[in-house]
Protein backbone atom coordinates (compact mmCIF):
# COMPACT_ATOMS: atom_id res chain seq x y z
CA UNK A 1 0.00 0.00 0.00
CA UNK A 2 2.84 2.39 0.87
CA UNK A 3 4.56 1.60 -2.43
CA UNK A 4 1.36 2.39 -4.34
CA UNK A 5 1.00 5.73 -2.52
CA UNK A 6 4.64 6.56 -3.21
CA UNK A 7 4.23 5.72 -6.91
CA UNK A 8 1.12 7.90 -7.15
CA UNK A 9 2.98 10.79 -5.51
CA UNK A 10 5.91 10.39 -7.89
CA UNK A 11 3.59 10.31 -10.91
CA UNK A 12 1.73 13.42 -9.70
CA UNK A 13 5.04 15.23 -9.18
CA UNK A 14 6.22 14.24 -12.65
CA UNK A 15 2.99 15.51 -14.21
CA UNK A 16 3.34 18.83 -12.38
CA UNK A 17 6.93 19.19 -13.55
CA UNK A 18 5.93 18.26 -17.11
CA UNK A 19 3.11 20.84 -17.00
CA UNK A 20 5.56 23.53 -15.86
CA UNK A 21 7.91 22.63 -18.69
CA UNK A 22 5.08 22.95 -21.20
CA UNK A 23 4.05 26.32 -19.78
CA UNK A 24 7.63 27.57 -20.13
CA UNK A 25 7.86 26.53 -23.78
CA UNK A 26 6.56 29.65 -25.52
CA UNK A 27 7.49 29.44 -29.21
CA UNK A 28 10.43 31.60 -30.20
CA UNK A 29 10.03 33.24 -33.60
CA UNK A 30 12.63 34.95 -35.76
CA UNK A 31 12.66 37.79 -38.25
CA UNK A 32 16.10 38.00 -39.81
CA UNK A 33 18.54 37.89 -36.88
CA UNK A 34 15.93 39.07 -34.35
CA UNK A 35 14.40 36.54 -31.95
CA UNK A 36 11.05 37.34 -30.36
CA UNK A 37 8.18 35.81 -28.40
CA UNK A 38 4.61 37.08 -28.40
CA UNK A 39 1.75 35.91 -26.22
CA UNK A 40 0.41 36.03 -22.71
CA UNK A 41 -3.16 34.81 -23.16
CA UNK A 42 -4.12 32.85 -20.04
CA UNK A 43 -2.27 32.33 -16.79
CA UNK A 44 0.04 29.59 -18.15
CA UNK A 45 1.28 31.81 -20.99
CA UNK A 46 1.68 34.80 -18.65
CA UNK A 47 3.80 32.66 -16.32
CA UNK A 48 5.87 31.41 -19.27
CA UNK A 49 6.37 34.93 -20.63
CA UNK A 50 7.46 36.24 -17.23
CA UNK A 51 9.86 33.32 -16.87
CA UNK A 52 11.42 34.02 -20.29
CA UNK A 53 11.48 37.84 -20.06
CA UNK A 54 14.98 37.98 -18.56
CA UNK A 55 16.37 36.35 -21.71
CA UNK A 56 15.27 39.27 -23.91
CA UNK A 57 16.57 42.83 -24.08
CA UNK A 58 13.15 44.44 -24.66
CA UNK A 59 9.82 43.56 -23.03
CA UNK A 60 6.71 45.37 -24.26
CA UNK A 61 3.34 45.10 -22.50
CA UNK A 62 0.03 46.27 -23.98
CA UNK A 63 -3.22 47.26 -22.26
CA UNK A 64 -6.44 49.16 -22.86
CA UNK A 65 -7.79 51.38 -20.08
CA UNK A 66 -11.29 52.47 -19.15
CA UNK A 67 -11.07 54.98 -16.32
CA UNK A 68 -8.97 53.42 -13.57
CA UNK A 69 -9.39 49.92 -14.94
CA UNK A 70 -7.41 48.27 -17.68
CA UNK A 71 -7.27 44.98 -19.51
CA UNK A 72 -4.56 43.23 -21.44
CA UNK A 73 -4.89 43.36 -25.22
CA UNK A 74 -3.57 41.47 -28.24
CA UNK A 75 -3.47 42.17 -31.97
CA UNK A 76 -1.20 45.21 -31.61
CA UNK A 77 0.86 46.06 -34.70
CA UNK A 78 4.44 46.76 -33.59
CA UNK A 79 7.11 48.28 -35.80
CA UNK A 80 10.67 48.67 -34.54
CA UNK A 81 13.28 50.61 -36.47
CA UNK A 82 16.93 51.30 -35.74
CA UNK A 83 18.58 54.64 -35.05
CA UNK A 84 18.87 55.44 -38.77
CA UNK A 85 15.28 54.45 -39.48
CA UNK A 86 16.01 51.02 -40.96
CA UNK A 87 13.23 48.51 -40.18
CA UNK A 88 14.25 45.91 -37.60
CA UNK A 89 11.00 44.10 -36.78
CA UNK A 90 7.36 44.35 -37.82
CA UNK A 91 4.90 42.02 -36.05
CA UNK A 92 1.31 41.76 -34.85
CA UNK A 93 1.14 40.53 -31.25
CA UNK A 94 -0.51 37.26 -30.23
CA UNK A 95 -1.08 38.56 -26.70
CA UNK A 96 -0.31 41.44 -24.37
CA UNK A 97 3.44 40.75 -24.23
CA UNK A 98 6.17 41.02 -26.84
CA UNK A 99 9.69 39.95 -25.90
CA UNK A 100 12.37 41.02 -28.38
CA UNK A 101 16.09 40.22 -28.37
CA UNK A 102 17.74 43.36 -29.76
CA UNK A 103 21.36 44.49 -29.66
CA UNK A 104 22.04 47.48 -27.40
CA UNK A 105 21.09 50.74 -29.07
CA UNK A 106 18.37 53.28 -29.70
CA UNK A 107 15.15 52.16 -31.38
CA UNK A 108 11.95 53.84 -32.49
CA UNK A 109 9.03 51.64 -31.47
CA UNK A 110 5.58 52.29 -32.92
CA UNK A 111 2.58 50.35 -31.63
CA UNK A 112 -0.84 50.57 -33.31
CA UNK A 113 -4.08 49.37 -31.73
CA UNK A 114 -7.51 49.94 -33.28
CA UNK A 115 -6.01 52.51 -35.66
CA UNK A 116 -4.31 54.57 -32.94
CA UNK A 117 -0.52 54.69 -33.11
CA UNK A 118 1.84 55.53 -30.27
CA UNK A 119 5.56 55.94 -30.94
CA UNK A 120 8.53 56.43 -28.70
CA UNK A 121 12.28 56.08 -28.73
CA UNK A 122 13.54 53.32 -26.45
CA UNK A 123 17.13 52.80 -25.35
CA UNK A 124 18.05 49.13 -25.09
CA UNK A 125 21.05 48.38 -22.90
CA UNK A 126 22.81 45.28 -21.67
CA UNK A 127 19.94 44.23 -19.36
CA UNK A 128 16.21 43.96 -19.95
CA UNK A 129 14.29 47.14 -20.82
CA UNK A 130 10.56 47.16 -20.01
CA UNK A 131 8.02 49.47 -21.66
CA UNK A 132 4.27 49.55 -21.12
CA UNK A 133 1.75 50.84 -23.65
CA UNK A 134 -1.85 51.77 -22.92
CA UNK A 135 -4.75 53.02 -25.03
CA UNK A 136 -8.01 54.58 -23.87
CA UNK A 137 -10.90 52.16 -24.43
CA UNK A 138 -13.36 53.22 -27.10
CA UNK A 139 -16.62 51.31 -27.46
CA UNK A 140 -15.50 48.58 -25.08
CA UNK A 141 -18.38 48.88 -22.59
CA UNK A 142 -19.35 45.22 -22.98
CA UNK A 143 -15.83 43.84 -22.67
CA UNK A 144 -14.45 42.69 -19.31
CA UNK A 145 -11.63 44.71 -17.80
CA UNK A 146 -9.32 44.06 -14.88
CA UNK A 147 -8.56 46.48 -12.10
CA UNK A 148 -5.29 48.33 -12.64
CA UNK A 149 -4.00 47.00 -9.32
CA UNK A 150 -4.83 43.32 -10.02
Amino acid sequence: MKVKTLLLMLMAGSLLAFGSALAAAMPVQTAGDIRYVSGGIGSDEVAAIKEQAGNYSLVLEFAERAGKRERYIADVAVDISGARGAPVLSVRTDGPFLLVDLPAGSYKVSATYKGNTQSRVIQVGSGTTHAGWSWEAVGAEDEPVRAADE
